[in-house]
């Protein structure tokens, strides 16, 4: 299943490339492109060499209705004189409405000036430039203001020249340079410094009364242009709503500091490809939608920051098709894992559901590859519980009484079982094997395990009153616990296998509820699972217990120390006596029969009938008169 479905990622990848490559050479998605790129701007310092002479608000109304006399303008020219050039962003393609004198003052004006004064004249719309009237143009130098605005509005672009006629800004450029500056290419991307009034303004107003101190403007090259809305001289750009002149501003400043921005389509195609692998590479190796989202947000701002450090370089490095390469890439091979997991899902459900745990139906579902045949090593602890006499209690009912019988308690111990997270690996009859720590791990198995035990000792009580109200005979269980290394998963033949485990350690787990009928308790369970929860939550928890013996069961060549675990009633029936009891047992390993012997009889005095102190008993009552060679604390057990 992890095949096909890698399989079609990877077709799923090439085809979004091949899709985006093909847009990417036809212009497709240009406007979502530039719109994109205007993000990587940042708001930067302007440079202090360029200054702006604002004909704003204050000024119309301080000087008077729009359009100004020409004479105005001369005489911001003449105090503008310490300026190392002037340009005016102002349209003079028609007479003056003052008479054809304003037009000569503003001529003579340009004339005498000792700096540059570069007005701008107009491309018409068969392409041909207009000059500002005579003989304002014949005094002036000029270049056309014309801009280029993209289909969304927004004046991304600049065109330096138009054949032999220079713009606007490559004749203010000229004008103080020794050498003609070079640009590339017709069109070019302006390099903007922020939003409106990122420049230093300067009220028109200001300038005609003397009011601006001489090293502002000094040495300073001057735009001069209208920036109240009433003039309506705005455009959109990268940073929002900007006057026409601060765009000119920036203009100049891209061309005197030639920051021109340069793109590789070719890289940008490569990224395209590269994005698209490595979507695909995304969702073949991670399964759950957190981890997916966090790694497309990861990969989306790792690729935008470095977007942003080569843009500073004046590097485009595109975002729009390579991240469209990724999102697009993540989603259709996301949305085709999801409706093929979901028909997995529902194809393991329905075939597993009526025989297999929850917990191992959820693991199948989250991982359908585990379903193929094979095992793998974990650390589990297993339960083994039978009930006491079944084959007599069985002779003594009907089949159906029986059946009836052994579903009510097979299913009371079974909800136990799940509701501590165990597996109920499989019924034997009358017989139940159960484990913890698998297909979900859990650091608690252990615990979780004996408090299932306490849990079925204490349920037996309440279904025997419940069967002594029906007819029914009473009945005792014993439950045997192991914690150990296994083999875990899918055992038998390709058409037909269990979910179960495997090795030494289950045989382990089997041995000792077999112990249970030698040592007259309902629980026991191996060192291993006793230590394996602290004895700080064995207290909180009120799980109690007495260390019993020390055996080598058949099969097995190390000795196992086996617990009885008691339910909080029995541990308080024999609480206040088993340091007797401790005191007996440890004689009983030292070899000093007489001692353990006295110490046994004193217990048993107190509890009659308890099953570990009578074997113990016997055993040693047993070897005093045949004594044992080397003999070590540890009994083996010759049946199982």
């Amino acid at each position: 299943m992890i095949r096909r479905f890698t399989g079609s990622v990877w077709f799923t990848a090439i085809c979004v490339a091949a899709f985006l490559l093909i847009s990417l050479s036809l212009g497709w998605f240009a406007r979502w492109q530039d719109t994109i790129t205007d993000l990587l701007f940042t708001p930067n310092k302007a440079p202090g060499n360029v200054v702006i002479v604002s004909i704003d608000e204050k000024s119309i109304n301080r000087i008077g209705q729009w359009p100004w006399p020409r004479a105005v303008f001369g005489k911001l020219i003449e105090n503008l004189q310490h300026a190392s050039a002037i340009g005016i962003d102002v349209n003079f393609k028609e007479r003056s409405r003052f008479g054809e004198a304003d037009d000569t003052v503003l001529a003579n004006s340009i004339a005498r000036s000792s700096v540059s004064v570069v007005l701008t004249a107009e491309v018409q719309s068969d392409n041909t430039i207009s000059a500002p009237i005579s003989p304002i143009g014949e005094k002036a130098i000029t270049g056309f203001p014309n801009l280029v605005i993209a289909p969304d509005g927004v004046a991304r672009m600049i065109r330096y020249s138009r054949g032999q006629t220079p713009s606007f800004t490559l004749s203010l450029a000229r004008s103080i340079l020794s050498e003609s500056p070079s640009y590339p290419g017709d069109l070019t991307r302006i390099d903007y410094r922020g939003p409106d009034n990122t420049y230093l303004h300067i009220s028109a107003d200001d300038v005609l009364n003397g009011r601006v101190p001489r090293t502002i403007i000094d040495g300073k090259i001057v735009l001069v242009g209208a920036t109240t809305l009433d003039l309506q001289d705005f455009h959109e750009t990268p940073f929002g709503l900007t006057s026409g002149v601060e765009i000119q501003a920036n203009i100049l400043t891209t061309l005197l500091e030639n920051n021109f921005f340069r793109s590789n389509r070719l890289i940008t195609g490569l990224m395209v490809v590269l994005m698209a692998i490595i979507g695909g590479a995304v969702v073949s190796k991670t399964s759950r939608i957190g981890k997916l989202i966090l790694s497309l947000l990861g990969i989306f701002v790792g690729y935008a920051v470095v977007a942003f450090i080569v843009f500073e370089y004046q590097f485009i490095l595109d975002l729009f098709y390579p991240e469209l390469s990724l999102v697009l890439t993540v989603g259709f091979t996301a949305t085709s894992q999801y409706l093929s997991t979901s028909r997995e899902k529902k194809f393991i459900h329905d075939t597993f559901s009526r025989y297999l745990a929850p917990q191992v139906i959820e693991e199948l579902i989250k991982n359908p590859d585990t379903i193929a045949l094979g095992g793998r090593k974990a650390n589990l602890s297993i339960l083994f519980s039978d009930i006491r006499g079944f084959t007599t209690l069985s002779e003594s009912m009907s089949p159906e009484k029986l059946t009836n019988f052994l579903n009510r308690y097979l299913t009371r111990m079974t909800d136990i079982i799940l509701d501590q997270n165990g597996v109920v690996d499989k019924y034997i009859g009358d017989a139940i094997m159960a484990f913890w720590g698998a297909p979900l791990p859990d650091t608690n198995h252990a615990r979780r395990s004996i408090s299932s035990a306490i849990e079925m000792v204490q349920a037996l009580e309440t279904f025997n009153k419940e069967g002594d109200a029906k007819g029914d005979p009473q009945i005792a269980v014993g439950i045997g616990i192991n914690t150990g290394d296994v083999t875990i998963g899918n055992m038998g033949s390709e058409r037909r296998f269990d979910y179960t485990v495997l090795g030494d350690n289950v045989n382990l787990a089997s041995r000792l509820e077999g112990l249970t009928k030698t040592y007259g308790v309902a629980i026991i369970v191996s060192n291993s699972v006793w230590e394996s929860v602290p004895e700080q939550e064995r207290v909180h928890l009120r799980i109690y217990g007495r260390e019993i013996d020390r055996v080598q069961v058949k099969g097995k060549k190390q000795p196992v120390t086996i617990y009885e675990i008691m339910t909080p009633d029995q541990h308080q029936n024999l609480a206040q006596n088993l340091a007797t009891f401790n005191n007996a047992r440890s004689a009983y390993y030292d070899g000093n029969w007489d001692v353990a012997i006295e110490y046994f009889d004193e217990f048993l005095a107190r509890h009659p009938n308890d099953g570990p102190s009578t074997v113990l008993r016997e055993r040693c009552h047993g070897f005093k008169h045949r004594p044992m060679d080397n003999w070590q604390g540890v009994f083996e057990m010759t049946h199982k």
